[in-house]
């Protein structure tokens, strides 16, 4: 297994190959559409700023701000897609990739849900992607980069989880739980704060089965995502539906993952 180190204060940074910044592109869109399809090369920034151009010259104010903050969040939308295809892009290699994602929740504050995708590639190729502990983590909606706290990857260690969300960046800690060398792995993803449970504490488990349907040379990746919902000023089933959706991304991003990663013959 080959990580990208760099040694830091706090311990091993493990630092995926990235390309621009999603949340970047987002903001620049936002602020501006069209702005990030422009930082992320793509030619449909034109197509915004006409869009930008023509709305102020022939609405008035009121409906013309309506107009553009509507064409800001299609345009963040997109750019934000554009930058995490971009991180595989040219790489066509291809494999088809079905993904659904089941609300295992049941009653009271328990949060559990489990992305399953059935893959048309063998058990060892999947964990060849999925091993590579530092890329494969932050094909996350949240997610960017992994600090050991340690000198080695191995259960028990702990770690520190920088996230990204809406162009902000925080910590949150835990620790590899488990390794199931050419299986799968699990690990915790707690808060930073000190005194009480904090926001969501909860357990990722990623695990590489045999396809449902017993097709030889596919497989199946199921991603088990467990945990405490510990908000009382909202809802859990506000929570719930956040949940989802979010799950509901982090199918996507793994699909794309997955459909177009070049991963290396395995003998």
């Amino acid at each position: 297994m080959i990580f990208s180190t760099q040694v830091s204060s706090m311990g091993v940074s493990l630092i995926p190959w990235t390309c621009r910044d999603r949340w970047l592109a987002f903001w620049l869109s936002l602020i501006m559409p069209g702005a990030g399809q422009l930082r992320a090369g793509r030619w449909s920034c034109l197509t915004y700023f006409v869009a930008v151009a023509a709305t102020v010259t022939t609405l008035p104010r009121p409906a013309s701000g309506v107009v553009i903050l509507g064409l800001g969040l299609v345009s963040a939308e997109q750019a934000r897609r554009f930058v995490e295809a971009s991180r595989w892009r040219g790489l066509a290699k291809s494999a088809e990739v079905r993904s659904r994602v089941v609300d295992r929740s049941g009653r009271g504050r328990r949060v559990s849900f489990r992305i399953e995708l059935e893959v048309n590639r063998s058990i060892a190729e999947v964990w060849d992607l999925v091993a590579d502990f530092a890329e494969f983590v932050t094909i996350d909606p949240f997610h960017s980069r992994v600090i050991l706290l340690g000198p080695e990857l191995r259960p028990g260690v702990e770690m520190a989880m920088e996230h990204r969300a809406f162009g902000l960046r925080f910590l949150r800690f835990g620790r590899l739980l488990t390794w199931r060398e050419g299986r799968g792995y699990s690990f915790s993803d707690l808060s930073g704060k000190i005194e009480g449970p904090g926001f969501f504490p909860h357990i990722f488990d990623f695990s590489i089965e045999p396809a449902s349907n017993g097709r030889q040379g596919s497989s199946r990746l199921i991603v088990s995502i467990r945990g405490k919902w510990t908000t009382r000023g909202l809802p859990r089933w506000v929570g719930l539906c956040w949940f989802r959706l979010v799950c509901q991304e982090h199918a996507r991003l793994l699909k794309g993952a997955l459909e177009r990663k070049v991963i290396r013959d395995v003998p």
